[in-house]
């Protein structure tokens, strides 16, 4: 039930608790997009099933349990949590979030992530909010249907398709000062044609 967990942290200095419980609110309405882009487990026990993300469904009430925006803890059964790090590790806001995956999905999720933290960085307010009901829902169905979901942005039920669209457009300044490389890029467009590792590995069975 690892999957991937992805580490956030800041440059020359300590990611800090107050910090990082900063950041979780800009990322947590986003955990819902980042569940269903990083959705890749659609076999489970041997079988094909209909379902794209298997590890998030069967594993969510144990190791990856969902926080109320702004609730940040040290827990480490939590789908975001605050590692105090250590002597080898600096501290980190982790999300637990994404199941194991191809590399370049993995790195196309990390850019998601990444322009999250940059408007972060710059004061901007969180791109997307919605109620905490709609974000359960939220994510059920990402992990259910992955990328053809159904997904609120704000009180307005899309696509995911047109929500990354809407996702990439708030952080277009974000995306522009990240050197993507175009094999990424391929992946975002992926993702928008309904694609995700799941979907990948569902058909190729």
């Amino acid at each position: 039930f690892a999957g991937t967990h992805l580490h956030i942290s800041v440059a020359h200095r300590k990611l800090t608790k107050q910090e990082a419980t900063s950041l979780s609110w800009h990322l947590h309405d986003q955990l819902p997009l980042f569940i269903a882009t990083g959705a890749n487990s659609p076999i489970w026990d041997k079988r094909v099933t209909a379902k794209a993300s298997n590890r998030f469904l069967r594993g969510n009430a144990i190791y990856f349990t969902p926080t109320k925006r702004g609730y940040l803890t040290s827990v480490d059964t939590r789908e975001m949590v605050y590692s105090k790090g250590r002597k080898t590790k600096p501290p980190t806001l982790e999300i637990r979030v994404f199941d194991s995956n191809i590399p370049e999905f993995v790195v196309a999720n990390l850019c998601l992530v990444k322009a999250v933290c940059l408007r972060w960085l710059r004061g901007e307010r969180a791109a997307n909010r919605m109620s905490h009901a709609d974000y359960l829902l939220a994510r059920t169905e990402a992990a259910t249907k992955g990328m053809r979901a159904m997904l609120p942005w704000k009180r307005e039920w899309i696509s995911a398709p047109e929500y990354l669209d809407r996702f990439l457009w708030e952080h277009r300044e974000e995306i522009d000062a990240m050197d993507i490389p175009e094999d990424i890029y391929e992946v975002l467009r992926l993702f928008k044609r309904k694609y995700n590792g799941a979907r990948l590995i569902h058909d190729a069975v």
